[in-house]
């Protein structure tokens, strides 16, 4: 078995370019590099399971910035998908792959691995869909974490066996586009193994909006940070409280 976890920064694909404004800006792919660097790739090195692979996709339009960039050397950066993916599961023997997709603005538990291996083990099948679908969501205008379920989430896992990914058009419905129709029939992962982040350069913020334009989000006032702590809508209100739960997604307490 092979564990992989993917995200990509800048792809080529027609989703990545919002309306007639073109694709989407250089300084947004700056930014969501210093995201990924900051929070989600800490949280992927800082699993208690190490056996895996980290790839990140990336397109062409800013190749000349991410292969230019530091990347850490456990990272596979990938600009030509479809070449790297005939090559890699050509040469691969691996009996299953076992992938994770993460947008470069989220997080993982460092038990994340584990349980997916631990639901793997309970639900034996060859060709397995699993997803978290009730998560963390960091709202980081207001710096709060609550809780979000998701009844299509995007932040699947699928282990493939050999006899599939071998077939590289079937690998791509599967695992690249089969998820948009919302992880039907996934198995659900255990909870709060996953948190989402919610900022001013989050991809559906920006692509609702003006990319030119810097987007205001209602911040949470105090009482209501009382009140949704009262009711459990929010898991914490404040730095210690957020430091508490997402140290174990990797975050740095100085960059709450």
């Amino acid at each position: 078995m092979k564990y992989i976890f993917r995200s990509s920064i800048d792809i080529d694909h027609k989703d990545w370019k919002p309306g007639k404004k073109g694709r989407v800006p250089v300084e947004w792919v700056q930014y969501r590099l210093d995201l990924f660097h900051k929070f989600t790739l800490p949280s992927i090195l800082n699993q208690t399971e190490q056996d895996f692979d980290i790839w990140v996709f990336c397109g062409q339009c800013y190749k000349h910035i991410t292969s230019a960039y530091d990347w850490h050397p456990r990272v596979k950066v990938i600009h030509d998908m479809d070449k790297f993916l005939m090559d890699y599961l050509a040469r691969c023997e691996e009996d299953y792959l076992t992938i994770g997709r993460i947008d470069s603005d989220d997080l993982y538990h460092k038990d994340a691995l584990k349980v997916i291996k631990e639901t793997q083990n309970r639900n034996p099948n060859e060709l397995t869909s699993m997803a978290f679908r009730k998560v963390y969501s960091w709202d980081k205008w207001s710096n709060v974490l609550g809780k979000y379920h998701q009844s299509h989430p995007p932040q699947f896992v699928h282990t493939i066996p050999k006899t599939r990914y071998k077939d590289l058009a079937y690998f791509k419905k599967f695992h690249l586009t089969k998820h948009v129709g919302g992880s039907h029939g996934a198995t659900a992962l255990p909870e709060y193994h996953f948190c989402e982040t919610r900022h001013n350069q989050s991809w559906t913020i920006r692509k609702r909006h003006a990319w030119s334009s810097t987007y205001e989000h209602d911040v949470v006032s105090e009482d209501a940070k009382q009140h949704g702590l009262k009711s459990r809508k929010f898991f914490a209100i404040d730095k210690d409280g957020l430091y508490g739960i997402l140290k174990d997604f990797g975050v740095k307490r100085e960059l709450i």
